[in-house]
């Protein structure tokens, strides 16, 4: 083999190995659904072994060179083909660069070959036939008209125009009225086949016949050819390049007429699976209806989205457009969308008998009519059915339990569900439990685990939408366009950079103060541009640092975010803000850092383009509901049963559908915020008025709170509807005989329906269990319903819809009037029941003494709870401007690290007013202490202290120990005494951890000495040995256990406000 052929081989076999490498070794992003294996690499390998083993078969059986096989001449043309693989496997499943609804994964593409085989393979011979009978009978009277034309002058002047005219009109458009004309759907399609092809083949073989050579004809003319064999003996043969062009494009166009007509009106062949197998509109339902202008839009979802929406009613036609309400029309009657593939056929009828009670237009956006009603689109046998169940109350441990115990009698009973034609018995798996919220996912998982019960909750949420994670957002836009006043403000306002609302007003009043000096043309400007004008201001205050430090930090990130990954600028803001820190001291903070560190997993693999590719990418992943990182919903979960919300199940199907928890409030948060705001009537207010107290609501938040609620229970029933549509044999409905503080709601329900007030009852409704509940009672088989409404008259509403509705035991009883006449009889006693009552009752906790001890304590926090709580004078009003905590803070910085020696010689040398700042800015300078805090350091105090007896103390010590903590364990009856408590616990003796932090320990030969800072102002020194005598004593005690044998001698509170040093 010479070198090209091994150079041809080598570049496919590298082509393979790198395909190979990415598809196996390469993650694939989350924003793609897992395939079931990896058929592309399987693909890969096949390919590339069979290639080289029919190369060498071939070689050895004919025994040519390599140079003359063909397989090695094609090894580049395959390797291109798989490099293209590759790059699109790249893009697609391993980045998804591009878009995953149209561009899936090759794993999952070339997997349906292999799953969906059989199916494949009754759609290709489905295709093939009608295929054959349009092109056979397109060519037949395609090639005999074009004879006809070609040979005949008088057909060529009657027949030619026609064909002129109509043949480039496309077959397609002519659909709907040959699936009109014809019987079937199959013979129109073989029609519009035929028609695609009839055209070229007509028009070429005309023009190859016109074009033979009138020689030929007179040749033939003069050996004695007859007419017939001069056509199809001598001009046919002439014409066949012509002929046979004609006959390919007919082919040709004839695939693309018939994946068309498949995908329209065909039950079965390729065009009908690349649109209804893929998309299986067998699963669409009206996910939302909306308006345009005065025409009806529904808009059909599947799982993968909103794919198709079509306009209804008449509306149309007062705009002209008669063609388009023609072929709408028409498709809508074909295509049946209003069909219910998935239900059967009772659980369809229930479905319509509710929302033919419930649904308007002023409740649900549509009158719930013709048009919109579900057609049972899947009729047999199989009945599938609708229970509902009411429950005593609306505690949700009441509807789990319930809803379980059903689950394990339908599985344990093996009652049948569909699987194809045929039925099999229900398995965990078919079951699906939809709630209205996530919030009562453990209630519901809890009751299914403790009946054993296999159970998976789809609990996760859009991760964009967390309030711990928008603050994230808000930076990165605000890095990538600081302009923006909504998250430069969010930004601001958040718990990273501390703002408060007032310091927004404060910046916005300092750029008005700058703007309006002479040399300033007053201008509305931005927030940012708020912010760079404060900068300009020369005041020297917290407010204008605070400003500053910000301005220095969003700069610092926004330089970052040029050139440094996504994943490192979120490292660096979670290191230099502490959000993570922060989000771990809240409520659930695991999962919020957990959170957060998905947030930047995300950020990680979609940053890659920059900040500003990173900002496209979570708008498009907040808009998708998904940042890509957790998995899409699944319909089936093998083995278990499946809880999700309503809005997950969308486009989701299950043999067995729960609704449950129908008693949970509609969300009406949004209708009692101060202002209201709608996209159409405007805002409105609650305003406080100006001698009184509370807030009362103006005409328009009056009128604006209607028109929310109104819309809040449109948006309800909608996922009502989406909710009960997702059944496919039986629908299973729990509802509870009251909500919250209705007792009677069949009564009220039963009185609005017969006062004909039922379209008024239905808007006064909180819950779905108010709507189900007024429903069912007009149902034929709601006879107990209205047996308890105390209205046996009421008519009910005839109906194709069976239903079993069951009321608790309990509640029927009740419902019974109760016969007076019957004497009350007392049951009897059983005394030994009453003694192992009034036993139980009686226990007591044993160790209910230790309750009072506390298990462990800090000593600041016995110092504070026992010291009487004062007002502080705010740092703006004290003379040195600082708070007495930032001075502790600067004072107690400085000492933990302060050079005493150094401190001391200068005492000696006279020097301390020039060894203060410096031993400062040493700290400073080796980042032992901060500069904003070193700043704060009054050098006034820190000489008095030098000067003081307690320094004299330090320099005569053997050891100096600053900044010492401890922990020990104390008895309970010192620490209380210690924290002011008079009454000692009779556990007294307990021991409980004392843990603090002790300023100075001074170490001599023989004993020790403790020694403590106070910034307190305005204390004398009774109040200081008040206060932390306490304290002291406890450090002692403490430190007498880690240092012993050696005893504290000495215990001194320096107070830098006396300058003095005082005995405790």
């Amino acid at each position: 083999m010479n070198k090209k052929i091994l150079f041809r081989a080598g570049i496919l076999l590298l082509s393979a190995i790198a395909a190979e490498a990415v598809a196996v070794a390469v993650p694939d992003s989350a924003k793609h659904q897992p395939a079931n294996q990896p058929y592309f690499a399987w693909l890969i390998i096949a390919i590339t072994l069979v290639y080289f083993v029919g190369a060498i078969l071939i070689h050895l059986k004919n025994r040519k060179t390599p140079n003359e096989s063909d397989l090695f001449y094609r090894a580049p043309f395959l390797a291109g083909v798989l490099l293209v693989l590759n790059v699109l496997n790249i893009v697609t499943v391993k980045t998804a660069l591009l878009p995953t609804l149209y561009f899936p994964s090759l794993d999952r593409v070339f997997g349906t070959l292999f799953e969906d085989w059989e199916l494949i393979l009754k759609c290709v011979g489905y295709s093939s036939g009608i295929l054959a009978a349009g092109v056979l009978g397109g060519l037949i009277v395609g090639f005999l008209m074009g004879v006809g034309i070609g040979f005949s002058k008088t057909l060529s002047y009657w027949i030619n125009p026609l064909v002129r005219i109509l043949g480039p009109i496309p077959s397609t458009a002519g659909i709907p009225i040959f699936l009109l004309v014809f019987p079937t759907a199959r013979a129109a399609s073989a029609f519009i086949i035929g028609i695609s092809v009839w055209f070229p083949t007509v028009v070429l073989t005309s023009s190859g016949i016109s074009n033979v050579k009138n020689s030929y004809f007179e040749v033939a003319s003069t050996l004695g050819a007859n007419h017939f064999w001069r056509v199809f003996k001598v001009g046919v043969p002439a014409a066949m390049p012509s002929i046979f062009l004609g006959l390919f494009n007919g082919i040709c166009s004839s695939f693309v007429t018939l994946m068309t007509a498949e995908m329209i009106g065909a039950k079965y062949g390729m065009g009908w699976y690349d649109l209804d197998g893929n998309w299986d509109p067998f699963t669409m339902s009206v996910s939302y209806s909306s308006t345009a202008g005065d025409d009806y839009w529904e808009h059909y979802e599947t799982d993968r989205g909103t794919i198709l929406s079509f306009a209804r009613g008449p509306q149309l036609v007062s705009r002209g457009s008669w063609e388009l309400y023609f072929a709408m029309l028409l498709l809508s009657a074909l295509l049946a969308l209003d069909a219910n593939f998935r239900s059967a056929p009772q659980v369809v009828e229930g479905i319509n008998f509710i929302f033919e009670q419930l649904m308007t237009p002023e409740l649900g956006d549509t009158a719930y009519g013709d048009g919109q009603r579900l057609v049972c689109g899947a009729p047999g046998e199989y009945q599938g059915s609708v229970e509902v169940q009411f429950l005593p109350d609306d505690e949700t441990e009441t509807d789990a339990g319930w809803i379980a115990e059903r689950i394990a009698q339908l599985v344990s009973a093996g009652e049948p569900v569909r699987e194809g034609s045929t039925t099999r018995p229900v398995r965990y798996e078919d079951c699906c439990v939809l709630l209205a919220a996530r919030t009562e996912f453990p209630a519901y998982v809890e009751a299914l685990t403790a009946r054993g019960i296999p159970v998976y909750a789809d609990a996760r949420e859009n991760l964009m939408l967390a309030p711990h994670i928008r603050p994230l957002i808000a930076l990165l836009k605000v890095i990538d366009d600081p302009s923006q006043d909504i998250y430069l403000a969010a930004a601001m306002l958040g718990p990273m950079f501390g703002f408060t609302e007032d310091d927004l007003v404060r910046l916005r009043a300092r750029s008005r103060q700058v703007q309006a000096e002479p040399d300033k043309k007053p201008a509305r400007i931005s927030l940012y541009g708020a912010l760079l004008l404060a900068l300009e201001d020369p005041a020297d205050d917290p407010f204008t640092e605070k400003v500053k430090d910000f301005y220095a930090h969003l700069t610092a990130l926004r330089q970052m975010a040029r050139s440094a990954p996504a994943e490192q600028l979120l490292e660096e803001i979670f290191a230099s803000t502490g959000y993570l820190a922060a989000l771990g001291v809240l409520e659930n903070g695991a999962r919020r850092r957990e959170d957060a560190r998905r947030f930047a997993s995300f950020c990680a693999t979609s940053g890659a383009g920059g900040i500003s590719a990173l900002v496209r990418a979570i708008d498009a992943a907040a808009q998708a509901g998904s940042t890509g990182q957790d998995t899409v919903p699944s319909g089936v979960h093998p083995g278990c049963v499946s809880i999700m919300t309503i809005h997950r199940s969308k486009g989701l199907q299950f043999p067995v559908v729960f609704v449950g928890d129908t008693a949970r409030k509609f969300n009406a948060s949004d209708i009692r915020q101060p202002v209201l705001v709608h996209r159409s009537y405007g805002a409105g207010l609650r305003l406080r008025p100006e001698n009184g107290e509370g807030a009362y609501k103006t005409a328009a938040y009056t009128a604006l709170a209607n028109v929310h609620a109104r819309e809040l229970r449109s948006e309800q029933m909608r996922l009502l509807y989406v909710a009960l549509t997702r059944a496919q044999d039986k629908l299973i409905l729990t509802v509870p005989l009251s909500s919250g503080k209705s007792a009677k709601p069949f009564a009220k329900a039963a009185a609005f329906l017969a006062a004909g007030a039922g379209a008024t009852l239905h808007q006064q409704a909180n819950s779905f269990a108010d709507w189900l509940r007024a429903a069912l009672l007009v149902h034929p088989d709601g006879g107990v319903l209205r047996q308890l409404s105390g209205n046996r008259e009421l008519l009910f509403v005839q109906t194709e819809s069976t239903m079993a509705i069951k009321v608790c035991d309990d509640a029927v009883q009740l419902s019974e009037k109760i016969d007076t006449d019957t004497p009350d009889e007392a049951p009897e006693t059983d005394l030994a029941l009453v003694e192992k009552l009034r036993q139980g009752f009686a226990w007591q906790y044993p160790a209910a003494a230790l309750a009072q001890v506390p298990a462990k304590v800090s000593v600041t926090s016995i110092v504070h709870k026992a010291e009487q709580t004062t007002l502080e004078r705010p740092g703006f009003l004290s003379k040195d401007g600082l708070t007495a905590a930032e001075m502790g803070t600067a004072l107690h910085a400085f000492l933990e690290h302060a050079d005493f020696a150094r401190l001391a010689a200068a005492k000696a040398a006279g020097t301390l007013d020039e060894a203060i700042p410096a031993e400062r800015d040493r700290q400073v300078a080796v980042q032992l202490t901060a500069p904003e805090i070193a700043e704060k350091l009054d050098a006034v105090c820190i000489r008095r202290f030098v000067e003081s007896e307690a320094f004299a103390k330090i320099c005569a010590a053997q050891q100096v120990l600053r900044e010492l903590p401890f922990i020990t364990a104390l008895p309970a009856g010192a620490v209380l005494a210690a924290q002011g408590h008079e009454e000692m616990p009779t556990a007294a003796d307990a021991q409980v951890l004392v843990q603090g932090i002790a300023d100075l320990v001074l170490v001599y030969p023989d004993h020790l000495e403790l020694l403590d800072y106070k910034t307190d102002r305005r204390k004398a020194e009774s109040d200081f040995l008040r206060a932390y005598r306490a304290q002291l004593n406890l450090y002692a005690i403490a430190i007498e256990k880690r240092f012993a044998p050696k005893k504290v001698t000495y215990k001194g509170i320096y107070s830098f406000a006396l300058g003095k040093l005082i005995e405790a």
